[in-house]
């Protein structure tokens, strides 16, 4: 009975064998024909899961073909060293297999991780989801092209992510830890750490308020000059050539002046305020500029409370 037992499982196990063998080789022949129409994310697929099953060199080495043809440099490499490894040194896809290694290993991009000064021991990193080991810290790790994610966990520390894009034959290094910095750091408050970009800005705003001004000022005397023409050329309004042409050149550049005017006053209104509300040890005085229209144009008001 017992050896009548023992027949009926090593059968069974044949036949299950001989069933993933011929799904295996189904599944290859299913992925040479997506690979020959383009369609790469089936065919890698295919020959995946033939591998899965039937373990065949074979299959492996049409995986690491399809990989390269989309790209994934890295996942190719080691699939081209891992089939070529399990072929007999005779068989002729061996030098196949060596030529398509010379031609990625340059082009593959690499990751390199370094951790920053005084990162606990007990932190843990992780590379796309998988995690990273102390020995491959200070190491370059063979990515496929594309943006990456790479997370650092400290006990009681928030997680710090990096999204790190890299390109063919390209090699990022990511400092892990470096933000966090020394509590007795000083820190510089808006007032210290930007004085000259202040006086950049008021210098900015009132070269514009005054191109601004100018413009009015200019379109303004135009207006005038374009004004006395019509009256001479338009005795009891009615108009010779000369006169509608002073006319219709008027209306743009009635445009022009309103856009001068604002354009000035926004500047030079900026400007005064970034001047006087500058940095210093005492409360900022209040400060308000504002429009108002006076007797033949515009002007600024200003109330300054000390």
């Amino acid at each position: 009975m017992l050896v009548l037992a023992c027949g009926v499982l090593a059968a069974g196990h044949a036949i299950a064998q001989d069933s993933d063998e011929k799904r295996a080789a189904t599944l290859f022949t299913e992925g040479r024909e997506a690979l020959a129409r383009g369609d790469t994310t089936v065919a890698c697929d295919k020959f995946r899961e033939s591998f899965r099953l039937g373990k065949r060199a074979s299959a492996l080495l049409n995986l690491a073909q399809c990989e390269e043809t989309a790209g994934k440099l890295a996942d190719a490499l080691a699939h081209w060293k891992e089939g070529s490894s399990m072929l007999p040194a005779s068989d002729d896809r061996v030098a196949v297999a060596a030529e398509h290694l010379r031609s990625i290993e340059p082009r593959v991009p690499r990751i390199r991780l370094r951790m920053a000064p005084r990162i606990p021991p007990s932190a843990k990193v992780t590379l796309d989801g998988t995690s990273v080991s102390a020995g491959s810290l200070e190491t370059t790790i063979p990515v496929n092209p594309g943006s990456h994610e790479v997370v650092l966990s400290i006990p009681g520390s928030p997680e710090q992510r990096h999204a790190v894009l890299v390109r063919e034959s390209e090699q990022q290094d990511v400092v892990l830890g470096a933000e966090r910095v020394p509590d007795a750091a000083p820190t510089a408050t808006p007032e210290q750490s930007t004085p000259q970009g202040r006086k950049i800005a008021t210098w900015t705003a009132g070269g514009i308020g005054a191109a601004g001004l100018i413009t009015a000022a200019v379109t303004g005397a135009m207006i005038l000059s374009k004004k006395s023409t019509a009256d001479d050329n338009c005795p009891n309004k009615v108009c010779n050539a000369a006169g509608r042409d002073a006319i219709d050149s008027t209306h743009p550049l009635i445009t022009v002046n309103y856009i001068g005017w604002g354009v000035g006053i926004v500047g030079a209104g900026v400007a005064t305020y970034l001047l006087l509300t500058n940095s210093s040890p005492h409360p900022a005085p209040s400060t308000a500029i504002a429009p108002a229209w006076i007797p033949g144009g515009m002007a600024l008001t200003l109330d300054r409370r000390f």
